[in-house]
């Protein structure tokens, strides 16, 4: 994999979490950019880079979040493991496969999330499960819009072509 690539992607799903996500949220559920390039990477890409790069992703929301390093790594690191396991399974150059990769791995990392937020903060389990639900579904969506332009840089990125993927 192509790090200097990586560092630009995630510098720019960082920049458009905070500056343009909140355009597209639905009350209080907010698209996740940084589990698109999540996705697309652990998709693509073997278990050891996709880890490194879910948990400098997380570490990266963590810091320019305010929750303090620990919550995102552990979730997108957790993500990253999922996304990577169902790797053989899905096309992610097509938008249906991408937004699979992008829903699993959205609730993977959000469901864990809210349920400690959930619990601290008393607003109960269904609602919870339903916001972590409302970004997972945004954020499929996300990725199905991202599909091609990831599929069109894969050669720069260094990642595995498809024949590759389900060899």
């Amino acid at each position: 994999m192509n790090w200097i690539v990586f560092i630009f992607l995630a510098l720019l799903a960082t920049i458009a979490q905070i500056a343009l996500a909140p355009l597209f949220a639905i009350g209080r559920a907010v698209p996740d950019v940084a589990i698109v390039v999540l996705a697309a990477i652990a998709l693509r890409t073997g278990r050891n880079t996709s880890c490194i790069a879910a948990w400098s992703l997380g570490l990266l929301r963590d810091l320019t979040g305010g929750s303090g390093p620990g919550p995102f790594a552990l979730m997108f690191l957790l993500a990253a493991l999922v996304a990577n396991t169902m790797r053989g399974m899905l096309f992610p150059s097509r938008p249906l496969g991408m937004a699979i990769g992008c829903f699993v791995a959205a609730l993977v990392a959000h469901a864990p999330y809210g349920m400690v937020l959930a619990a601290r903060y008393g607003v109960g389990f269904w609602n919870g499960i339903g916001h972590s639900l409302a970004v997972a579904a945004l954020t499929a969506g996300l990725g199905a819009l991202a599909a091609r332009p990831f599929a069109k840089i894969r050669g720069i990125a260094g990642w595995a072509p498809e024949r590759e993927l389900l060899a």
